[in-house]
């Protein structure tokens, strides 16, 4: 009798739906609440920042006064926030242009970086109720962050071709960016884990492992590449991509203690590079009871070396 009620329990489980968990408020986005920033490449300075609250009532859950939910750059007065430079909103989806001209900049090398961004401790991230702490990643069997690019064909050519010689880079990355806790009472660490899905300049560079910010940082090529003028649907499984390349990220092979979500942001990075690309149905989603068949692809990069710079 114990037998067959345990076969049972266990034929249960493993027929479990899977369990989603929406982690972002106002995913997508899909509703006006948001925060517009200029960026001024020349002085290095930031606009004051253009809000539009008008929708974070909307938003299931949403109970943080007066923190817009959504960041968002742009250089160089391309866009006017008054113009309305958001179209959609009251739930359906919003579509944000990245416009990144780093050739225009008046010297050649200058990094210029525009992106879209949901972060702590603002009101962008769930956190537990009622404790009001971040969710514990390690809890769930998939973090999987998804949403579409549409690169425009380019307009200029890179700048190189105009005089500019040297380095040059058109990036567009997927950056996960989470806490984690060297050992029981330390002070939590920063890492940043960044998937560069269009790299058409140094497509054979050797990215990999390095220490930022007093953190550790991988950042890899990998699937799926964008093609101008096409729409890319980016899905990637963050833990799978952790597991992989845990000792570069110097968690020793393992998922770390307590791992927490800082900020996941969809970056377009130029150096004497211009690139315009938008994004739409930006998602993260921490799963358990995965289908068998839902694998992400994981970027390749010989993995398990331990770099110098980990503590022991």
């Amino acid at each position: 009798m114990l037998y067959a009620i345990l076969a049972s329990l266990a034929t249960s489980l493993v027929g479990a739906a899977p369990t989603d968990f929406q982690l972002l408020f106002n995913p997508g986005p899909s509703f006006k609440c948001l925060t517009f920033t200029e960026r001024s490449p020349q002085l290095g300075t930031f606009s004051t920042p253009y809000v539009d609250d008008s929708q974070c009532s909307m938003i299931s859950g949403f109970n943080v006064a007066n923190a817009p939910t959504f960041n968002y750059n742009w250089i160089k007065e391309t866009l006017n926030p008054s113009d309305g430079p958001v179209v959609g909103g009251g739930g359906s989806p919003i579509t944000l242009t990245l416009l990144n001209d780093a050739q225009g900049v008046g010297q050649c090398g200058t990094l210029q970086e525009v992106q879209v961004g949901y972060d702590f401790p603002g009101s962008a991230i769930r956190k537990m109720e009622p404790s009001d702490v971040q969710y514990d990643l390690s809890q769930y069997d998939q973090w999987i962050v998804s949403y579409d690019a549409f690169l425009h064909v380019p307009s200029l050519p890179d700048a190189e071709a105009q005089g500019c010689q040297g380095f040059n880079r058109k990036y567009l990355e997927t950056d996960f960016i989470y806490f984690w806790a060297p050992c029981s009472g330390c002070v939590p660490v920063k890492n940043l884990i960044s998937v560069i899905h269009y790299n058409p300049i140094h497509t054979n560079a050797a990215l990999g492992p390095f220490q930022e910010d007093a953190g550790y940082r991988m950042q890899i090529n990998g699937p799926p590449s964008l093609v101008p003028g096409q729409t890319t649907h980016v899905a990637l499984d963050f833990r799978a991509i952790l597991q992989k390349y845990s000792t570069e990220l110097c968690h020793g092979g393992s998922i770390p203690m307590l791992p927490s979500l800082y900020s996941l942001q969809i970056v377009s990075s130029n150096v004497n590079t211009s690139s315009t690309i938008d994004i739409s149905n930006v998602s993260l989603i921490l799963r358990n009871n995965p289908d068998p068949g839902s694998s992400f692809p994981v970027p390749v990069f010989p993995a398990g070396t331990t770099p110098s710079y980990c503590p022991t």
